[in-house]
């Protein structure tokens, strides 16, 4: 089975890491021709790499997860591979442990690709988060992602997005009236990075616990009676963390 997963995820994933790479150096094609950059071509389109390519991991680290049962979905093979000989936990594992290997690689190429810049040292990065930052989101994110996988979302995937960073804002948001590490100018907030890695990784474990529950006794039965029950065990407290940060957002307005 981990031998089928690497051969459904190799592909979409080369896809998507291409599409953004082409991407990045389209961008910096467009600097160098009217920004006016001077550095030396390799050493500066890898400071640009340096700075973006985390970008990609995330995005990569998204669709790998959600897209982690798409295969049975799609065949319509979501009650074969319940009723096969393996338990649900041996699925799940079978079924995240080839995305896990392809983001340590991603990962670990990243980390390999700062060290080249700073050995090139042509210009310091200007990273929006650090390296401990970028493993963070990556494996947060996949993981938000794999648990709300069981769930077939269709034309509405996108949304799944919301589901992870929107009640990740506000949580570090809530969480910043106790440990004030958001810094605040010219009544513009900038979030601490710590608070929102902090943020994804209890909307990690609220998700994972709702996943749990669900996936547990999940099976060919309507995905209604799983989705009311991932909504009262995930969705309920991640919707009293957005209406809570509204409520003291706009208490302090007053």
């Amino acid at each position: 089975m981990i031998k089928k997963e690497f051969k459904d995820i190799i592909k979409p994933t080369a896809l998507r890491i291409v599409t953004g790479v082409l991407i990045i150096f389209l961008f910096y094609t467009a600097l160098r021709l009217f920004g006016g950059r001077e550095a030396p071509f390799f050493a500066d389109i890898i400071y640009l790499y340096d700075v973006l390519f985390w970008l990609i991991i995330v995005w990569v680290s998204f669709n790998l997860g959600i897209n982690m049962f798409k295969k049975e979905q799609t065949d319509y093979a979501m009650e074969y591979l319940i009723s096969s000989p393996l338990s649900k936990p041996e699925i799940f594992i079978k079924k995240i442990s080839p995305r896990l290997i392809i983001l340590f690689l991603l990962v670990l190429f990243y980390f390999m690709l700062q060290n080249l810049h700073i050995f090139l040292s042509i210009e310091k990065s200007r990273h929006i988060i650090g390296f401990s930052g970028v493993i963070i989101i990556t494996f947060t994110v996949f993981l938000c992602s794999a648990f709300l996988s069981i769930y077939e979302w269709g034309d509405f995937k996108a949304l799944v997005w919301l589901i992870i960073t929107f009640p990740g804002y506000h949580l570090s948001l809530l969480l910043d009236n106790f440990l004030h590490l958001n810094v605040v100018s010219d009544d513009s907030i900038l979030v601490s990075i710590g608070l929102i890695n902090l943020s994804l990784m209890i909307i990690t474990i609220i998700l994972g616990i709702g996943f749990y529950f669900s996936y547990r006794n999940f099976d060919v039965r309507a995905q209604k009676i799983f989705k009311n029950k991932f909504s009262l065990i995930s969705g309920i407290p991640l919707i009293l963390i957005i209406l809570t940060s509204l409520i003291i957002g706009i208490s302090k307005n007053i």
